[in-house]
């Protein structure tokens, strides 16, 4: 896939393209689907940390350009499957059942 541009912001008097990590869309479409209900509230958070979809696109755009191009999105699938697991079935039992 290619990069799709996001914007423009001036970095040292210069204006420089930003480019969007591919799968920003899937990876938002996926924590959605496995938390509705956080991704619905008013104000969404899971595990302590807020979650809008601004928040969350942020985020994946930071991860893409820490692992490289079209990795990102594997390890979100991964890593909201690992939480929600977690969450469900472990660490903060029925307040966590809660969340989602």
């Amino acid at each position: 896939r290619s990069r799709r541009l996001l914007g423009c912001r001036a970095v040292g008097g210069e204006l420089r393209a930003v480019l969007q990590e591919p799968g920003a869309e899937e990876a938002l479409a996926a924590f959605a689907k496995k938390c509705p209900k956080v991704v619905a509230s008013a104000e969404p958070n899971f595990l302590g940390n807020p979650c809008t979809e601004a928040d969350l696109r942020t985020r994946f755009q930071l991860l893409g350009s820490l692992v490289g191009r079209g990795e990102a999105l594997p390890l979100v699938e991964e890593e909201i499957g690992a939480a929600v697991n977690f969450t469900l079935y472990g660490g903060s039992g029925a307040a966590g059942n809660a969340e989602h």
